[in-house]
């Protein structure tokens, strides 16, 4: 695998094969999950990013609940634009 940093734009090989770095990833995700839950001074919402682009209405009802404010009007809304998912990868 070739690991690109985005600030120098310099290449490096790396020893990690893509399918270790995505079980690293995962293992420190839950590890961050497991810490969180143990914090009685911090609530979590988990919002999966592809149903947010695909209904951010209903991704955002979740979200104005656990805040406790309106996030529901259509100039929030808006801002949700399926268009530009992974419009990064385009370029």
């Amino acid at each position: 695998m070739i690991v690109t940093c985005k600030n120098c734009g310099q290449q490096q090989e790396s020893s990690v094969s893509k399918e270790d770095l995505v079980e690293i990833f995962a293992a420190h995700l839950e590890s961050v999950r497991l810490w969180l839950h143990e914090q009685p001074n911090i609530k979590t919402i988990y919002i999966d990013y592809n149903n947010l682009v695909d209904n951010p209405q209903a991704s955002l009802m979740q979200v104005s609940t656990f805040l406790g404010i309106d996030l529901t009007k259509p100039e929030i809304l808006a801002v949700v634009d399926s268009n530009y998912y992974r419009q990064r990868e385009s370029k």
